[in-house]
């Protein structure tokens, strides 16, 4: 399984976990259908989600690789989808290089 396709499914688990694609997508203004071809949420919609769970499930959630991983890890009592390895490896090196390119 490649990156987008680990993106793909963390994404519609999180988006399951807040109340589903059927409730969201309404409140968001987009087709379900454009919902489900999301390989990672669009960065401009991430406050929007927020807003949507009512912080239930954060910024760090939605979008790890841009604002670094969450240490909640429950949306109520329904547990989120952990952070696939693969994605957690890549935001680390990222972090590395990051590290490397300024010192």
């Amino acid at each position: 399984m490649d990156e987008h396709d680990e993106w793909r499914r963390y994404t519609q688990a999180l988006l399951v976990a807040a109340g589903g694609v059927r409730a969201i997508a309404p409140r968001l203004g987009r087709s379900r259908q454009a919902i489900y071809r999301w390989r990672r949420v669009p960065e401009a919609l991430v406050p929007a989600l927020v807003a949507i769970t009512e912080g239930a499930i954060t910024r760090y959630h939605w979008r790890p690789d841009l604002y670094g991983t969450a240490d909640a890890a429950r949306c109520g009592d329904r547990p989120l989808p952990p952070l696939p390895p693969a994605l957690r490896r890549r935001r680390r090196e990222d972090r590395a290089c990051d590290r490397r390119a300024d010192g």
